[in-house]
């Protein structure tokens, strides 16, 4: 995979929540900025939603992915009943300019 650098625009991300999406009644990934920032990213489950898995398109203005360094993403997934799932935290690296 290619580098993504600070301030790139409609990036693709994909998590792996490891559980059937199927009957999902509510969806957020969880962001850890690299400058302390705690911020909510709303992702689309993937088809199929057995597979588990929730995507999310950057913003066109670069804000998502303002402070270069390592992000920590967790999915949050509510099921009926208040059951709630969080999956496991992923790490990605964003890169200054000209690194």
């Amino acid at each position: 995979m290619a580098k993504v650098y600070k301030g790139s625009q409609k990036v693709r991300i994909t998590v792996q929540t490891g559980i059937d999406l199927t009957l999902a009644t509510s969806y957020v990934l969880l962001v850890l900025k690299p400058d302390g920032r705690n911020v909510e990213w709303i992702p689309t489950i993937d088809t199929p939603a057995t597979a588990g898995n929730l995507g999310y398109t950057t913003d066109s203005a670069g804000k998502d992915l303002d402070v270069s360094g390592t992000y920590y993403i967790q999915s949050k997934v509510g099921f009926a009943g208040s059951v709630l799932y969080y999956g496991e935290t992923g790490m990605f690296k964003i890169w200054e300019y000209y690194k």
